[in-house]
């Protein structure tokens, strides 16, 4: 069988160059789109270099207008990666720093006409990526000093633009070249006159990009000393500061960790910041083996903010000495009931901090008569109601009542569902006996009962419970 292409192959390569010019253009002039493909070639192939004329090419490989529907911007990039293509191809033998400040003009275009491009697709990360292989290529072929590269390299990192090289994620550089990179940031970063007062600096965003590849080596290092005089050249918060003062710990310099907690503090403004400093200030203590002290911060901090979570940190630090005593313990559960919101309370919210005590004290007797009387987080509540269902049969469905009641009160059909599903699960784990089956049909009988509206709910209630009902 002939192979046509090879025919048609060998018979093109016979003729001349006239001769196939006048085979082929009356095909390439049936191809509209081929054919302005062709004419660029012709223009960029034939005629001397010419910065202008190839920012007219960039102007028409990347056009500035409003593009949003999908298949427009799908053909936008098409063409775009075509024209890029020639271009490349027309500047392969130029020098590599003409051919980087070209590559720069495409890629400050290319940042322009993204603010018209709708590409909430991705459809741009083909053209991106030839791009940057470009850039890469034609990097590796300069012949500049070390330090140049640096700078350059530096100039790129910091650029303000959208789409910018990403030097230090994904950019391909030899050792020499990434030394030479954080070279020319720590220049930068030292170039940058900061005030000594932490209070009078603003953030600086130039500074703190310096400072990111610059602590990332510091760390690969385990360079501390370092890391700290960065840290502390971009800390603009009490969080910065204590940021550095932990990390003097984690290297057991506890001098170096007091230091910064009391700069630390001049920096408090409100009682979100106390919080933070005193938590701090507690691990400080303990690691200068001052028991006493940390006790002191731990008080401070649950009186502050004087919550459950507070209460185990300050009875962990107690616990390393001794123990909190009765009087301690009756102080702490008195804070908690005053903070409690009664059942009859009209605002909304709650706070269950008095219920986790008694259950964690194990008094139980308490924890059910504070819950009978306040207002209780719904799954704390839950919880609580399965644990005395045995023994404490009433109370047990006057809470579930509450939670299944604030569950239905959102008179929708996923809550109606989630309801049912709740009681599933009560029925299952409530004893089989006798008076405990008499104690769920009251549940259902008084939910029933306070619910004649929901038509859903009573329809599921049928359809899932109908033997307890009969």
């Amino acid at each position: 069988m002939i192979d046509k292409k090879k025919l048609i192959s060998e018979y093109l390569l016979q003729l001349s160059a006239e001769q196939l010019a006048a085979e082929i253009m009356p095909l390439v002039e049936q191809d509209k789109a081929f054919f302005e493909q062709l004419c660029l070639k012709a223009q960029l192939a034939l005629s001397p270099f010419n910065r202008k004329e190839v920012g007219k090419l960039i102007t028409k490989a990347l056009p500035n207008r409003h593009t949003w529907e999908q298949p427009k911007v799908a053909k936008y990039f098409s063409h775009a990666i075509n024209m890029f293509s020639m271009l490349n191809h027309s500047i392969a033998s130029q020098s590599p720093d003409i051919k980087l400040q070209v590559l720069e003009d495409f890629l400050n275009r290319f940042n322009v006409v993204m603010a018209k491009v709708d590409d909430s697709f991705g459809q741009r990360f083909a053209l991106q990526e030839v791009v940057f292989n470009a850039f890469s290529q034609t990097f590796n072929q300069v012949d500049w000093p070390i330090q140049q590269q640096g700078e350059w390299l530096l100039k790129h990192y910091l650029s303000a633009n959208d789409l910018t090289l990403p030097i230090t994620s994904g950019f391909p550089l030899n050792e020499p070249q990434y030394q030479a990179f954080l070279q020319s940031c720590q220049r930068a970063f030292s170039d940058i006159e900061v005030s000594a007062d932490i209070k009078l600096r603003n953030t600086n965003i130039v500074l703190n990009r310096l400072s990111k590849p610059l602590l990332k080596q510091a760390s690969a290092n385990r360079d501390v000393h370092s890391q700290v005089k960065i840290l502390a050249k971009t800390a603009v918060s009490i969080n910065d500061v204590l940021n550095i003062c932990q990390l003097q710990l984690q290297q057991h310099d506890e001098l170096s960790a007091d230091d910064y907690l009391l700069k630390a503090k001049g920096l408090i403004a409100n009682d979100i910041d106390k919080m933070i400093w005193l938590k701090h200030a507690i691990n400080v203590a303990l690691a200068e083996m001052d028991v006493a002290k940390a006790c002191q911060y731990a008080w401070q901090a649950f009186e502050l903010q004087p919550g459950f979570a507070e209460f185990l940190r300050l009875e962990k630090v107690v616990l390393k000495t001794g123990e909190l005593g009765k009087r301690e313990l009756e102080a702490i559960e008195h804070v908690f009931l005053q903070k409690s919101v009664p059942l009859n309370d009209k605002q909304p919210g709650n706070n269950s901090n008095a219920l986790d005590f008694y259950l964690y004290v194990d008094q139980f007797d308490k924890a059910i008569a504070w819950a009978s009387n306040h207002k209780v987080d719904r799954y704390k509540l839950l919880s609580l109601a399965n644990k005395i269902q045995s023994t404490h049969c009433d109370i047990a469905v006057n809470f579930y009542c509450r939670v299944l009641q604030d569950i239905l009160d959102q008179k929708t059909n996923s809550a109606y569902a989630d309801a049912i599903e709740y009681l599933k699960e009560i029925a299952q784990h409530w004893p089989a006996n006798l008076e405990h089956k008499k104690a769920f049909l009251s549940l259902l009988t008084t939910l029933v009962e306070s619910n004649r509206k929901k038509r859903q709910f009573l329809d599921l209630i049928s359809l899932n419970f109908a033997p307890y009902l009969r």
